[in-house]
């Protein structure tokens, strides 16, 4: 028997007028066919609406984040929130990703795959991290079989918690759409139901921010132009001059005081527009911290070390919102697609990583392959990757035959002479021991190999694999041998 409280928010369901067996074949209807379309309200939002807002979004018994939701859109027209916000969704949305069937590229897939909607999900899917939870609704199925379209569901009208689709934002009933076959084979959830994104616990600070904008505008307004005093005995029509004079004469402020009139200009031992402008400054970085882990990425570093650390740091947040959205695409949005008739059972998304790489790490790569591995590298690859074109060379004259002279080792030596020790002993200089110098050749390739991997974000286990260079990373402790190695510790 359902309970009191889920009836009062899905009457419809209980009733069993809205809905079809699960599992049934039902036509597609979009979730929002029956909610009305609200304007949202922009008012002037301060640190104290917002907590009552989040009491709100908290409540025990009904939970209603309408009134925060109110306040995000207003945060979100701040322009450093919204610069660092979209650089953190671009670090992940640049990435590119490929299908992968039984431990190979299937690349008609995954240009399959490779279509605008897509992206518009994996961007929403990114947006929960913002906004808390997120319910994506498909379109239609085209005649091809295929998706076209994507759209939020707006935050506004959906209760995560109670599991339903409002007619209007602070209703308290509504459709519910996860056990509806109505609505929920063309719907997808990402993020908890209780999460209220980072940009909650952005809220004050922005709210400060802007406030403090606020009286910067009126200080500069009030004091960025000189003040202009007039001290008269005129009354009447005379001082009704005087005022219209001066208030034709720009758009500084002015007074007009009698003869024995005393005015004065109080400010505070700080300077105030250095005032206003460190707060700023200090709202902007603790923003940046809160959404890119660091500063420097987004402000002026002092040094170049710092800035790595920084840069790491950034990667390292990259890394984990690509993983998160890397579950979602093979947890949630295969199996997805597989119901609504895609071909891709066995499959799963992957990051290319190859795609990310700058120039200069994939020609290090293909060099070491080339010299450590004894593979050839296709001429169609280097031409695609590097954008250089090929000739043929010309074949080798036999040796006596030649009598130009060619460059060898920097030298001019005649036609004949093949290695370096030759080369050298034309020179009268001593032999090299040329095993000690392939192998140096060998390590620096294999070192430029293995930073330009670590570089890219690969893990030191892949890139060392990549690199062919032979090393045994230590092992990590198990917990249990790391509370045994700390007890056998001597004490002081």
């Amino acid at each position: 028997m359902p309970n009191f409280f889920n009836f009062i928010a899905n009457p419809f369901k209980w009733a069993g007028s809205s809905t079809t067996e699960k599992g049934s074949k039902a036509p597609r209807q979009s979730v929002m066919a029956n909610s009305m379309a609200v304007q949202v309200h922009r008012l002037r939002q301060d640190v104290g609406k917002w907590r009552d807002s989040l009491e709100r979004a908290e409540n025990v018994y009904y939970p209603d984040r309408t009134q925060l939701l109110n306040i995000y859109a207003d945060l979100a027209l701040d322009l450093h929130l919204s610069s660092v916000l979209e650089k953190r969704k671009i670090n992940v949305l640049s990435k590119a990703f490929k299908v992968v069937k039984a431990g190979q590229e299937d690349e008609q897939l995954t240009r399959l795959l490779k279509k605008p909607w897509l992206r518009e999900f994996m961007s929403l899917a990114l947006e929960s991290i913002t906004y808390g939870h997120s319910l994506i609704e498909f379109g239609q199925l085209q005649a091809d079989g295929l998706f076209k379209s994507v759209e939020l569901v707006p935050r506004q009208y959906v209760s995560p918690e109670l599991g339903i689709v409002r007619s209007m934002p602070g209703m308290i009933t509504g459709i519910e759409y996860r056990d509806n076959p109505l609505y929920s084979g063309w719907l997808i959830e990402v993020g908890k139901p209780s999460d209220l994104g980072l940009l909650n616990k952005a809220a004050p600070m922005v709210l400060w921010k802007k406030n403090v904008l606020s009286a910067w505008a009126d200080f500069t307004e009030i004091f960025g132009m000189p003040y202009r005093s007039v001290s008269t005995d005129a009354t009447g029509a005379d001082l009704e001059d005087i005022e219209g004079a001066l208030a034709g004469m720009g758009q500084a402020a002015y007074g007009i005081f009698p003869e024995d009139t005393k005015i004065e200009f109080i400010a505070s031992g700080t300077s105030n527009e250095r005032l206003y402008d460190t707060f700023i400054e200090r709202a902007n970085s603790e923003i940046s911290k809160l959404i890119l882990g660091q500063t420097m990425t987004t402000d002026a570093g002092s040094s170049r070390a710092q800035g790595e650390v920084h840069e790491r740091v950034a990667a390292s947040y990259t890394t984990a919102d690509a993983e998160m959205l890397l579950g979602i695409l093979n947890e949630q949005l295969l199996p997805f697609l597989i119901q609504h008739g895609y071909d891709l059972k066995g499959c799963e998304l992957e990051w290319d990583e190859a795609e990310s790489l700058g120039k200069k790490e994939q020609f290090l790569i293909v060099q070491g392959v080339m010299q450590n591995s004894g593979y050839k590298v296709s001429k169609a690859y280097l031409q695609a990757t590097f954008g250089v074109e090929f000739e043929e060379a010309e074949e080798a004259e036999a040796p006596g035959q030649a009598t130009e002279a060619r460059p060898i080792l920097g030298y001019h030596i005649e036609a004949g002479i093949a290695s370096r020790n030759e080369a050298r002993a034309q020179l009268l200089l001593p032999e090299e021991d040329e095993s000690e110098a392939t192998a140096q050749r060998k390590l620096k390739a294999q070192l430029s190999i293995m930073q330009a991997a670590t570089s890219a974000g690969l893990p030191v286990a892949a890139a060392l694999k990549l690199s062919g260079l032979k090393l045994e990373l230590p092992a990590e402790p198990a917990p249990e041998q790391e509370g045994a190695a700390a007890a056998e510790l001597p004490k002081k």
